[in-house]
């Protein structure tokens, strides 16, 4: 009888020590958050409702955020909602930031909660948005977007399968590489095309329906040519030319299309039509916007034309300061007070990086003009010869006007395609405000050719690229341009 006991009280001991040994975890603070339907898409920008509410570590270990990042127990981390995709498995979509980056990511349970799989959704990083991912989530699928934004831009897109276990694997490895219907879109296509077509071009399957539409100026990857020729009637003009086999992105896939390549032309032959050139929204003024993003035809501020080039009136304000001393990364600018002003190039390090260069003098203001390189970023501005002070800063060169009363800019930003016209005024006192801050919709001032040709004091002529076609696909600036004659309405 005491040899039972003892016998019972051993087995007791044992059942204590597995109930203690093994970690047990309380799920009940995933009440708090939703669930949400699919399909969606998950983006995620850090300067716009960045998430906050950040877990515990006992929560992120609950969560086996061990197996997301291995940096778990530092970084923040959090739940964002869940998702019904299965019943063989429970799906949560989690948070974490990683130095200036942050990160989503799909997580797979099985139904006791131990880790399965995971893919990231999205991610957005603090700097000028070199790189960014988002998705697209559906229930068997991850159809996600990696964009590196250099110049050119280079965009992937990879699909993801949700396997019935939960395990996520890529759509060429599901597939063992033979995808039905697709094409690859980062293969070496037998030519690169722009759609030239104002209204867009039709795309077909290969049964001829139509099932969508190119836009202008859209970037069209031709992978085989057909022996269907076609000719077209565009308000009376013939337009003669082929049907071409495309690779075309469709909501996460890459898929073979048809198109009329009539309307398909060159990097550098793609033209703006009248049309195009007024559109634009503007974005700050010195009064309150008045058409809240809208694209619209800014009639009351300037008008613009395609023109050849026309008499130009010379505006050569900027000479050189011989007293100006140019030395090994610094520059030194002798003031009017007997004092320097010295601007020293700094390139040790990448994510501080600063670099000057001296660009003249303008007499008539008694400024300097200086261009900044920093990191990711640029800028022009003056410097006053009186005292050192430093003046209104452009995002771009600053043109001025033959009676010194305008100053124009046009800026292109690289990452985001977004094209800008800045418009200053200059007053009795020399004092420079921003006037204006107009996007452009469909066109932007040429990289390689920015010269300005003043041909009246509010009217000049710039050199006009279409966005789509900055860069060729070379990865060069596009030299060609078309020249443009805006005049500013006071």
């Amino acid at each position: 009888m005491k040899s039972l006991q003892i016998f019972i009280l051993l087995i007791s001991i044992v059942t204590v020590t597995l109930s203690f040994g093994q970690e047990k975890f309380n799920y009940k603070f995933l009440n708090d958050y939703s669930t949400k339907e699919v399909p969606l898409e998950e983006k995620t920008k850090l300067d716009h409702n960045a998430p906050t509410n950040h877990i515990t570590v006992i929560q992120k270990k609950a969560l086996h955020f061990d197996k997301i990042t291995e940096d778990w127990k530092q970084v923040d981390c959090g739940v964002l909602y869940n998702l019904k995709l299965s019943e063989n498995y429970i799906t949560w979509v989690l948070y974490y930031y990683w130095g200036e980056e942050l990160h989503t990511t799909l997580v797979n349970y099985d139904l006791e909660y131990n880790f399965i799989d995971s893919e990231q959704l999205a991610m957005d990083e603090n700097a000028e948005g070199w790189t960014l991912s988002e998705s697209t989530i559906t229930r068997h699928r991850i159809h996600r977007m990696d964009a590196l934004y250099i110049e050119p831009e280079q965009i992937e897109y990879i699909n993801f399968i949700f396997k019935d276990t939960g395990e996520i694997v890529s759509e060429k490895e599901y597939y063992n590489g033979d995808i039905p219907d697709t094409c690859i879109h980062y293969f070496d296509p037998l030519a690169v095309k722009y759609v030239q077509a104002l209204n867009g071009l039709n795309i077909r399957d290969e049964n001829g329906n139509k099932i969508g539409k190119l836009l202008y100026g859209e970037k069209v990857n031709i992978i085989k040519y057909t022996n269907k020729e076609l000719s077209v009637n565009d308000n009376g003009k013939i337009i003669n030319g082929s049907i071409v086999e495309i690779c075309n992105y469709e909501s996460g896939y890459n898929k073979r299309r048809y198109v009329f390549d009539g309307y398909l032309v060159d990097d550098t032959a793609l033209k703006l039509y009248n049309t195009q050139l007024c559109p634009n929204m503007l974005t700050e003024d010195d009064k309150d916007p008045f058409n809240n993003g809208e694209r619209v035809c800014l009639d009351d501020i300037y008008s613009i034309i395609l023109e050849k080039l026309p008499n130009s009136i010379p505006t050569n304000f900027i000479t050189k300061n011989d007293n100006v001393i140019i030395e090994k990364g610094e520059i030194t600018l002798p003031l009017t007070n007997g004092k320097k002003k010295t601007f020293v190039n700094n390139t040790k390090y990448l994510e501080s990086t600063e670099s000057y260069e001296y660009i003249g003098f303008l007499e008539s203001f008694n400024y300097h003009l200086i261009a900044g390189s920093y990191f990711e970023e640029g800028d022009f501005f003056f410097v006053d010869q009186n005292n050192g002070e430093i003046k209104t800063r452009f995002p771009n060169y600053p043109h001025i006007s033959p009676d010194k009363k305008t100053i124009i800019c046009f800026y292109f930003n690289p990452y985001n395609h977004r094209s800008e016209f800045f418009i200053y005024t200059i007053d009795n006192k020399n004092q420079i405000t921003l006037k204006r801050i107009i996007e452009i919709v469909y066109w932007g001032q040429n990289m390689e050719n920015t010269e300005i040709l003043w041909t009246s004091n509010l009217s000049f002529l710039v050199k006009a690229t279409p966005i789509a076609t900055m860069w060729e696909s070379s990865g060069n600036y596009n030299k060609s341009y078309q020249n443009i004659h805006i005049k500013i309405h006071k």
